[in-house]
């Protein structure tokens, strides 16, 4: 019996449950999993889904490593054969991303970018309040000296108006998350005032779901900043309501063949159009 590769190795609902896992790295294996696709076939000999009869349905492991999973056939499956499933669950795992803990190396911040004309204009940018500007770029710079070379996220609330910090988390305990503490969620609670919430990104991803509705739930909140410790900055307005997991998901998967970057950004403007958001990426 034929099957298709790319239903039986990840369905949506798989790959949604391993971007909520590995948050760090899903974008990268968005990507692994179409290389992965092609290479297990190969791998097995097979030169098309038609001949490819070897149900492949690999687990993972608590690093990511992926084991033996489960074999169809009901059964009927001679021990030769298992061992070669293995083989290939063995291979398959060779070609895995790293995970998280093993790229810590990834989250180190180039601190030269500090005194960058390039990356401390960029922040000019943002607004069309110079003091507003040059706090957002106090609290980056705070930030990725913070968190430079670890899995961890600060985040600070700014006035849209004056500049001045109305709330902030810098003593996250977990890890690519920041804590609602009692100063964030006293800014939260100001209705009067209109604020900025900026934080990084140790691995210098696009703002996830949870960023971006994070925002459309808060009141006072307009605008979104963040800081990536590669120096990249990405700005986001406010959605006019919450995004569902799968407009995300489509939007970001919608320009296949397309560079990475270019993926994200198409996809994000397709979201942003049907959301009513603005989104921005400024490079160093």
């Amino acid at each position: 019996m034929g099957f298709n590769v790319s239903e039986t190795v990840l369905t949506a609902e798989q790959k949604r449950a391993e971007a909520e896992r590995f948050t760090a790295w899903a974008w990268e294996y968005l990507r692994y999993v179409e290389m992965r696709n092609r290479h297990l076939r190969i791998m097995c000999g097979y030169d098309t889904d038609a001949d490819y009869e070897m149900r492949f349905n690999p687990n993972h492991d608590d690093k990511g490593r992926f084991t033996y999973g489960s074999v169809g056939g009901g059964g009927n499956v001679s021990a030769a054969e298992v061992e070669k499933r293995k083989n290939i669950a063995a291979k398959a795992n060779n070609l895995r991303p790293k995970t998280d803990y093993e790229n810590i190396e990834r989250t180190v911040v180039d601190r030269t970018i500090f005194d960058s004309p390039k990356w401390r204009s960029n922040f000019d940018r943002l607004t069309d309040n110079e003091d507003v500007n040059n706090q957002i770029r106090n609290v980056a710079v705070q930030m990725l000296k913070h968190r430079d070379g670890t899995f961890y996220e600060d985040m600070y609330l700014i006035n849209a108006s004056t500049g001045a910090i109305e709330g902030f988390c810098t003593d996250s305990k977990l890890k690519l998350k920041v804590e609602a503490n009692r100063s964030l969620k006293k800014a939260f609670e100001k209705p009067d005032i209109e604020l900025i919430g900026i934080h990084n990104h140790p691995f210098s991803s696009i703002p996830s779901l949870t960023d971006l509705n994070a925002i459309a739930s808060r009141s006072n909140q307009t605008k979104g900043i963040i800081v990536c410790h590669d120096g990249t900055i990405f700005a986001y307005t406010k959605p006019k309501s919450k995004i569902s997991q799968q407009d995300y998901d489509i939007a970001l998967t919608r320009y296949k063949g397309y560079s990475i970057m270019t993926m994200e950004d198409k996809g994000f403007q397709n979201l942003g159009n049907d959301y009513g958001f603005i989104f921005e990426r400024i490079e160093i």
